[in-house]
């Protein structure tokens, strides 16, 4: 059935995401499945950092931590016949990162107030879905990342139902577990790079009094054991 087939689609998601490198593209793989398994959508999915250490890209390291910004920034998108994308409007946005409750907006075509604009000026979108996305909750802290995935259609007869809904927020909380794993996963190359850089400084510090001491067979063994812990 559709169902089954929609559902086996986001563990083939869940398996997909352990592999990616970048929270963009994880964002981009998920947004990819939701619109390949309901082809009449387009989306979006826009992210904040709003606390802790903003991950390094990949292969490397930043010289300062930037300062976490509230404000969900758009990381990733999908559209349809080249169209442009249109963001929801500001107070669905609003809603969903106030009170973190998905929104759905059925037959908004002739709402301005809930909808937003295409680069023409445009309002165009039929029904519209809202998910908040969370990732790195700590018991007694907010989220570490926080924002929304928005999906949408003009397809008049094509308005998202409660199982749409259920199947949305499965795919965030997906996407929400794999920011997490990206972001912890570079915390820790980074940290295993400043530890590499510390015992390499400790061994040119120990070669330089080893060959102050002199060069008997003991201090050879210490010399070999100093090198062999570097290189790991």
């Amino acid at each position: 059935s559709d169902n089954a087939n929609s559902w086996q689609a986001l563990f083939g998601l869940a398996y997909r995401l352990a592999s990616a490198e970048s929270i963009e593209e994880a964002a981009q793989w998920t947004l990819n499945m939701l619109t390949t398994t309901r082809p009449d959508t387009a989306g979006g999915v826009f992210l904040a950092m709003t606390r802790g250490a903003k991950p390094a890209a990949p292969n490397t390291l930043p010289k300062e931590e930037p300062t976490p910004s509230p404000e969900p920034n758009l990381i990733a998108f999908t559209t349809w016949d080249n169209r442009s994308y249109r963001p929801p409007a500001a107070s669905i946005v609003q809603s969903v990162l106030t009170t973190g409750s998905a929104v759905i907006a059925r037959d908004i075509a002739d709402d301005e107030e809930l909808q937003s604009a295409d680069s023409r000026g445009e309002y165009s979108t039929t029904h519209a879905m809202v998910v908040p996305i969370t990732a790195g909750q700590d018991k007694g802290q907010s989220p570490r990342h926080q924002g929304f995935l928005h999906l949408y259609t003009t397809d008049a007869t094509g308005g998202f139902e409660s199982t749409d809904l259920e199947f949305t927020m499965a795919a965030a909380g997906v996407l929400g577990a794999a920011i997490e794993n990206i972001y912890t996963r570079r915390q820790l190359t980074r940290s295993l790079r400043n530890s590499r850089k510390q015992i390499e400084q400790l061994r040119e510090r120990l070669e330089d009094a080893v060959q102050i001491i002199g060069d008997s067979d003991e201090i050879k063994r210490v010399k070999s054991l100093i090198s062999r812990v570097a290189k790991t």
